[in-house]
């Protein structure tokens, strides 16, 4: 009776002291500076990577561009420096860049001396219409925005078939068709960017 009673007893305790550890390790989880996505980057779908300090803290931040799941796109992985020296997953945008199959077709990173991310696509190698885009992007107003848009194309068969459109949508003006342009376009979220947005503004 007594060996019965003492396992009860341990039985009714320890689940208690289960209990209580699980209520501190969720408090301590709730707690954490931890974000919640993890994001798994396979090394052999990496296309170029950039480290800049993009929110201007002194920490070092981190640009990735990787293979999408469509064959001819590119998504971008952004990672920001938070308070315990470690990089935070910032945020995915996927269909950032066109990506071909050829050398001359793959997009690229950059940045330049304003901390702007440059994500660059182009077609440099295949058929005769040979274009080039880049979009500047920057952190500011705590998000990362699309700043500015470059476009430039030529035809390798008609020498006059050439042309160049670049806008800053900070100033919300630049140059389009070898003349001065104002736009209505003003520098956006990087989470709201779309294809069509970058079509209205160089075409």
């Amino acid at each position: 009776m007594n060996f019965i009673l003492i396992n009860y007893w341990l039985y009714k305790n320890l689940r208690l002291f289960l209990i209580i550890i699980c209520f501190f390790i969720h408090l301590n989880f709730a707690k954490a500076d931890v974000h919640p996505i993890v994001r798994i980057i396979v090394p052999e779908r990496v296309i170029d990577v950039v480290t800049e300090d993009f929110n201007r803290d002194g920490e070092f931040d981190r640009a990735i561009l990787v293979e999408s799941d469509d064959v001819s796109e590119a998504n971008l992985l952004l990672y920001l420096s938070s308070s315990n020296q470690q990089m935070k997953f910032s945020l995915d945008k996927r269909n950032i860049a066109f990506r071909g199959v050829l050398w001359g077709m793959l997009p690229n990173l950059t940045s330049d001396s304003f901390g702007k991310l440059v994500v660059e696509s182009k077609n440099a190698s295949l058929g005769r219409n040979r274009w080039n885009l880049k979009l500047m992007i920057l952190y500011r107003e705590n998000e990362f925005q699309v700043v500015g848009v470059n476009y430039e194309w030529y035809d390798t068969l008609d020498i006059n078939n050439r042309g160049a459109c670049k806008i800053d949508l900070l100033a919300q003006h630049g140059i389009k068709k070898e003349k001065k342009y104002v736009t209505n376009f003003r520098a956006i979220a990087l989470t709201a960017w779309e294809e069509e947005i970058t079509n209205n503004i160089i075409l």
